[in-house]
């Protein structure tokens, strides 16, 4: 079931999909292997911590919500349906690559890539050419 979310589009993050009230047959069937599920256990608390801090639970630290803001940006993709509105290339991401590259920023790998390099980019590749552009 996918959620769409009024909050992710004021923040200019599209497609508007709520990565915290949306969900995943696949990932609930356990049809995934384990380290894909770990991984994606890892990005929602990542993601919780930018999206829905909870009172309850200590501060994050401003380095962990940064990597969250990456990866909420790295979501946000170029795709083919939206060129005539974006007038940008859809580009496509495969799940390994996908995979890795959150795994990556979750590690701190790319802690010294711009968060802005990694918003409607692409793979990895683009993010780091967007990175170097001045």
């Amino acid at each position: 079931m996918i959620r769409l979310s009024v909050a992710l589009a004021g923040r200019g993050i599209y497609p508007t999909v709520d990565p915290l009230t949306s969900r995943s047959r696949l990932i609930e069937s356990g049809c995934l292997d384990g380290e894909h599920l770990a991984l994606a256990a890892r990005i929602r608390t990542a993601l919780r911590a930018l999206l829905a801090p909870d009172a309850s639970t200590p501060a994050a630290e401003p380095l962990a919500l940064e990597r969250a803001e990456k990866l909420l940006r790295f979501f946000a993709q170029p795709f083919y349906v939206a060129e005539p509105y974006t007038k940008r290339s859809g580009v496509t991401v495969g799940l390994a690559e996908s995979l890795r590259v959150c795994r990556e920023i979750l590690d701190g790998v790319h802690d010294a890539v711009p968060t802005k390099a990694f918003y409607f980019t692409g793979g990895l590749d683009a993010v780091l050419t967007s990175a170097a552009a001045p």
